[in-house]
């Protein structure tokens, strides 16, 4: 193991690294290994609430093993089943984020440099199979990787069946968790089905797997530093805060789909939903594509993504009496010949005669019409938008400043509507302001 260790540059004995202690088979001799090992070891069981009693009986034997060992036990318990249904994801998904962002945290408090997770090589080629029948690209045919950031997994080298013989002959205890018995999840039905006859096809050297999923990983680490480079290149940040990729700069490369993973996948596009856009960039734009956290407009010379955390606003009164949440702040002055009204963008001058109260926010609409500054006609606030550039992003982050009678006053940083300008026969004026905070 230390061998290991040190190959994948993880900690060195002597260093103090914590054991993500499930209480199961595998975590159980990794904390014996790592102790033997001579690591400064200490332990952190979570109890995700899941399997009642079962639960209880896991926590009680961690309690009572590291206690024997003499080992500090970090325990933290979770509703997990809540923080599905909060996040809307599936139950193996919300275990996995809190245990690693309790780990996250952990390693801050405890000054440990990593925590050590007890995956072996077995766990790995289960998550290749699972990738390759979900959909993924080289970097998920690689399984588990050793190390990521400051989680270790000092039994990758080991098979399933090595540990439990070990386990057996050093005479240690552990719990059996009674959902790894059940077909409920691919990862089982893989373990359980299709690993063991794969086994018995390869032999007991499991054929060149072991050396396939190393040189899969190696490459797969060359290949993420190629394509970080050109991904940086091509992604381009917006001035809104959204992120765009020029469709002829896409167009260049010979394998467009491949790159269009590259580019999208951390954003939580599959690569199902990426050959679904790749083949509409021949076509029409408007076309608008999803994944949990963000959103992807297929626009006549751009791919816009941006984070769908911008919620439409509904149309409130903002003014008279404007509420404390308002982001807009508004005084009325005197109006005389010889003042200058503001050139700030985020500022607005308006004939206060000529506003039909009370004033509303809201956020545009379809269909929404506008008679900006300068021009004696109405247009559609899409043209709008349209002629000065605004991306998909900027548009929903856009919010609208309408009267009485719903008539667009100010596109709100942007334009006021020819209406409500300053005239000569102005003599009070609303002089709006968005908040900076």
């Amino acid at each position: 193991m230390l061998s290991y260790m040190r190959q994948h540059l993880m900690p060195l004995p002597g260093s103090k690294i914590i054991v993500a202690l499930s209480g199961g088979r595998d975590s159980v001799v990794l904390l014996h290994l790592l102790i033997k090992a001579g690591f400064q070891v200490e332990a952190a069981h979570m109890n995700f609430s899941l399997r009642g009693s079962e639960s209880e009986e896991d926590e009680r034997f961690v309690k009572d093993l590291t206690a024997n060992l003499g080992v500090a036990l970090h325990l933290k318990r979770v509703d997990t089943r809540r923080f599905v249904s909060e996040e809307k994801i599936s139950l193996q998904e919300a275990a996995r984020r809190l245990r690693y962002s309790w780990f996250d945290k952990l390693i801050l408090q405890t000054g440990a440099e990593a925590v050590a997770v007890a995956h072996h090589f077995d766990d790995s080629i289960e998550t290749t199979f699972i990738n390759l029948l979900r959909g993924t690209g080289i970097a998920g045919l690689a399984g588990i990787r050793p190390v990521n950031g400051r989680i270790v997994r000092p039994l990758m080298f080991a098979k399933s069946v090595e540990i439990e013989e070990f386990a057996v002959s050093e005479g240690l205890r552990w719990r059996d968790d009674s959902s790894n018995f059940k077909d409920d999840y691919l990862r089982n039905r893989i373990r359980h089905h299709l690993l063991p006859l794969l086994w018995a096809i390869t032999g007991e050297t499991h054929g060149g797997l072991e050396s396939s999923l190393e040189l899969i990983s190696s490459q797969a680490g060359l290949y993420a530093e190629l394509t970080e480079e050109m991904r940086h290149k091509l992604l381009e940040k917006t001035e809104d805060g959204a992120y765009r990729v020029a469709i002829s700069d896409l167009k260049m490369h010979q394998h467009t789909a491949a790159v269009l993973y590259q580019i999208l996948a951390p954003f939580g596009f599959n690569s199902k939903q990426v050959q679904q856009l790749n083949q509409a960039l021949g076509g029409r734009a408007g076309k608008v594509f999803h994944s949990s956290a963000y959103e992807v407009y297929l626009g006549s010379r751009y791919l816009e993504i941006h984070a769908k955390t911008l919620n439409e606003i509904h149309e409130h009164q903002v003014f008279p009496n404007p509420p404390e949440s308002c982001p807009i702040d508004f005084e009325i002055i005197q109006w005389q010949a010889e003042m200058q009204f503001s050139q700030d963008p985020a500022q607005a001058w308006l004939d206060f005669d000529s506003l039909r109260l009370p004033l509303s926010l809201r956020s545009p609409k379809i269909g929404d019409r506008f008679m900006p500054l300068g021009l004696k006609n109405s247009q559609l606030l899409s043209d709008f938008f349209t002629n000065n550039h605004f991306s998909r992003h900027a548009r929903k982050k856009t919010l609208l400043l309408v009267d009485a009678d719903g008539t667009i006053v100010w596109v709100c940083g942007h334009r006021i509507a020819h209406p409500h300008r300053i005239r000569p026969t102005t003599s009070k004026v609303l002089v709006v302001k968005l908040r900076s905070d």
